[in-house]
């Protein structure tokens, strides 16, 4: 049995899982660690999140109906802004990236060790709870809290965004190449070849636009993407 980590992060986790064994095996795990764990088959998962917005989701990707993918998409549109662990046993690159672009966070692929998994729950909450305010210009980011604003005006960012644009921010004026990206954010080595940085970054200049600092992100050619300073 797993024992507990001194100092991890703890929080609520809406665990969705079809699969009973799996789910409880690794609820028991989550709740050594000191979690608050709900286990839904997937019925009932898009109004808890948004009911009770958990910490942190643990969301398969085949269910009963709505699939993950699903879920997640309307849970964000809905304004649910906490980490989302996708939980699958499909292995194409299309489903990963397709799970970045919907606003998951983790992308964790069956048959998997309920002991990884816990390991990765806690990662992606110590990113959610560890980060103090910055403040460049306009734009600022309070990292406790988890809130971007840009004039004072609250700017909506899902937990990916959110996470990227601090790593920008805390980095800049210097780029942020693929490996940091990976390393930081993923929590996994850069296989080279991955294009879902683009695609948050695609994704968090599309979001930032309306208030027109989505041009102080810039493509540094050959290396990754920085934060420029204000004009």
């Amino acid at each position: 049995m797993q024992t507990p980590v001194e100092g991890s992060p703890v929080g609520s986790i809406l665990l969705v899982e079809d699969d009973r064994d799996l789910a409880e095996l690794t609820a028991e795990l989550l709740e050594l660690q000191g979690h608050t764990v709900v286990i839904d088959d997937g019925r009932r998962a898009l109004d808890l999140i948004l009911e009770t917005q958990p910490d942190l989701v643990i969301l398969d990707v085949e269910l009963p109906g709505m699939t993950g993918f699903g879920i997640c998409n309307k849970a964000r549109r809905g304004g649910y802004t906490g980490p989302v662990v996708f939980l699958t046993a499909r292995r194409t690159d299309v489903d990963e990236l397709l799970a970045f672009e919907l606003g998951g966070d983790d992308f964790v692929r069956k048959p998997v060790d309920p002991r990884i998994l816990v390991l990765r729950v806690a990662a992606g909450l110590r990113r959610v709870q560890s980060s103090p305010t910055w403040t460049d210009g306009e734009l600022s980011i309070d990292g406790a809290r988890r809130l971007v604003s840009v004039r004072e005006e609250p700017v909506p960012l899902t937990t990916g965004q959110f996470d990227l644009l601090l790593l920008l921010a805390r980095t800049a004026p210097e780029p942020v190449d693929r490996a940091a990206y990976y390393a930081r954010i993923r929590g996994i080595a850069y296989d080279g070849m991955d294009r879902g940085y683009d695609s948050r970054i695609r994704e968090l200049r599309a979001r930032l636009a309306p208030w027109g600092v989505d041009t102080r992100i810039v493509t540094v050619r050959g290396v990754g993407y920085a934060l420029a300073p204000p004009t």
